[in-house]
């Protein structure tokens, strides 16, 4: 990134930039140009740039909390170092009307104030109004893009289309759709006859990792890993996202029968660990998040 000589003679007033990306669609090279604009601002008006801020892939509308470099700011303004908060436009400093006019009253009250390289807001009374619109311009913009996302995501789940996220072990995408990895796919089958026979899933690990077989990220298979593709409709054909169920919407990897008998043989076994297990208060209401499976309690004399 280009330098900017600073005036060192003009002390009317001193600014902080305060830059930001989210993640939509956004990347590096929008901070660079970001601070140029914003150097150059200050340079025509003599303004000294005395910091930058800068929060990477976050939102102004719903990571208040997480814009550290944000937050910290709002916070150094109590030290009087700085009378101006320069950006590049203001839904760079907030997509949210509430936490934006908060964030702003926050710095006024130090003697802050926020300027816009790019938009031209007065200073007089009509500048409130101006600023009110493009707060809530820019508030509209973040609601409608997350409106058309969620609309996009409902449209390509009602096709029985890939939304994005990890890809189930034994399938890859092709042209939006799932499809079977000839690979992956043998080895998942394999688990299901293993499970069907009675093999507990760490019997199923052990086995795995005996053959070397790695998840899509080349990391080894873990039991939770085992657990969830053995519960998961998807190998039967059963595509699901969120209240979205569209069945035969992704190829099988095994048939109805062979996915019943493994959902049988797991609820036996859930069983058989459950009445051993001595009664606690909370027995049978617990579920593990991960797996799903019920929690058993144990006690221990020291």
């Amino acid at each position: 990134m280009a330098s900017y000589k600073k005036d060192p003679v003009n002390e009317k007033m001193k600014a902080v930039i305060y830059a930001r990306y989210s993640s939509d669609k956004q990347q590096e090279q929008s901070i660079d140009g970001q601070l140029r604009v914003c150097y150059e601002y200050c340079e025509r008006h003599k303004i000294i740039v005395v910091r930058t801020y800068i929060d990477r892939a976050l939102s102004a509308f719903k990571d208040n909390e997480k814009r550290v470099e944000f937050n910290r700011m709002i916070k150094d303004a109590a030290n009087g170092d700085f009378q101006a908060v320069v950006v590049f436009k203001m839904d760079r400093f907030a997509r949210n009307v509430y936490a934006g006019a908060d964030a702003k009253f926050k710095l006024h009250k130090n003697g802050v104030k926020v300027i816009s390289a790019t938009e031209a807001i007065s200073e007089g009374p009509e500048g409130i109004i101006m600023d009110s619109v493009l707060s809530s311009m820019a508030e509209y913009y973040s609601l409608n893009l997350s409106e058309n996302v969620r609309r996009g995501m409902h449209e390509s789940a009602i096709k029985a289309n890939s939304t994005g996220g990890t890809i189930p072990y034994g399938y890859k995408i092709i042209d939006k759709k799932y499809c079977i990895d000839t690979d992956a796919a043998p080895i998942v089958y394999d688990m299901f006859k293993m499970a069907a026979s009675g093999s507990k899933g760490s019997h199923i690990l052990a086995e795995m990792k005996s053959r070397g077989i790695r998840n899509q990220n080349n990391k080894p298979l873990s039991l939770n890993t085992i657990l969830r593709i053995l519960r998961s409709p998807k190998y039967k054909g059963t595509y699901k996202y969120k209240d979205v169920v569209v069945e035969d919407g992704m190829p099988a990897i095994v048939d109805q029968k062979l996915f019943d008998e493994v959902q049988a043989k797991m609820a036996e076994n859930t069983k058989s660990r459950t009445s051993k297990a001595a009664e606690y208060i909370l027995s049978g209401k617990l579920i593990c998040g991960q797996c799903q499976s019920s929690m058993v309690g144990d006690s221990v004399r020291k």
